[in-house]
């Protein structure tokens, strides 16, 4: 699912394989033969209308970039000249890879989950409402678990409350057959 002579930079995220023609510097890179989605640079209609279908996914961002989402595989983006990277990136991880997530019958949730024993508590909310707060109470110590830089949270966290090991994790998954 590569491009013809690009770059191509492999990831996981949210379960799955990605491959991308942007460098997407918040994620660690990982190597992979054979990858479910790509992000790929290419040429879009012009039109700036949002487009939300099951299968294909559209929006314009002024300034920044054109995406087209596309069979739960493939992000397609026209780049404006001069645009930020960062912000780029932010919406490759955001909004385009909760279409890919939605068209392949799974959701993208924002939360904390906390592990013991087989069983999970999923904490979901808006950014600063107090999940992982409430885990690091939970764990009763704190745990330097929050940053705005996307994916920060993803390394499993191992914590002591007395004798009870509980098992901290909190990777971006995909959501099935809810």
């Amino acid at each position: 699912m590569g491009q013809e002579g690009m770059n191509m930079y492999d990831y996981e995220l949210f379960g799955l394989l990605v491959s991308s023609a942007f460098h997407l510097p918040m994620l660690q890179q990982t190597k992979h033969q054979s990858a479910q989605v790509s992000i790929v640079a290419g040429k879009l209609d012009a039109n700036s209308a949002i487009q939300v279908m099951p299968d294909v996914v559209s929006f314009s961002i002024p300034d920044l970039a054109r995406f087209r989402i596309s069979g739960g595989d493939t992000i397609t983006v026209q780049l404006e000249e001069g645009a930020s990277m960062h912000l780029l990136s932010l919406y490759l991880l955001g909004s385009c890879m909760g279409a890919i997530l939605w068209q392949r019958g799974g959701m993208l949730l924002h939360g904390s989950c906390v592990a013991k024993d087989g069983k999970g508590l999923l904490l979901t909310g808006a950014s600063g409402a107090g999940k992982s707060t409430l885990l690091n109470r939970l764990a009763g110590e704190d745990r330097a678990m929050v940053s705005d830089i996307a994916g920060t949270t993803r390394d499993t966290i191992e914590a002591m409350r007395n004798i009870t090991k509980l098992m901290w994790n909190n990777p971006p998954v995909m959501v099935n057959n809810l």
